[in-house]
């Protein structure tokens, strides 16, 4: 469904970036951190580098799943101070621990 997402978004004439949790999506774990649903940096580190190479870009950002999680923990953090304009999280599990347990 990301790709759908994302060729939709991009054929629309955005453009897009997708970022995948550490080790996930084909991408190999290279660093001592594992991906966590309450581990935000990763979505700092990206937003702020995008931040940087556009300046004038206007971000919005789009989590699904436990990336919804992830994106509106973040989102809660930065308050005031984040660089993204706009965000939807789509699918966002209300209780981590009931959804992981059940």
């Amino acid at each position: 469904y990301i790709k759908h997402l994302a060729f939709n978004i991009a054929r629309s004439g955005w453009n897009v970036v997708v970022s995948n949790h550490r080790g996930l999506g084909g991408v190999s774990l290279t660093s001592d951190w594992f991906y966590n649903a309450g581990w935000t940096e990763d979505v700092r580190v990206v937003v702020d580098y995008l931040r940087r190479e556009y300046p004038n870009a206007p971000l919005f950002a789009v989590g699904t799943s436990i990336g919804a999680n992830v994106l509106v923990k973040y989102l809660g953090e930065e308050g005031d101070n984040t660089h993204i304009a706009g965000a939807a999280a789509i699918c966002s599990p209300w209780d981590l621990l009931v959804s992981v347990v059940s």
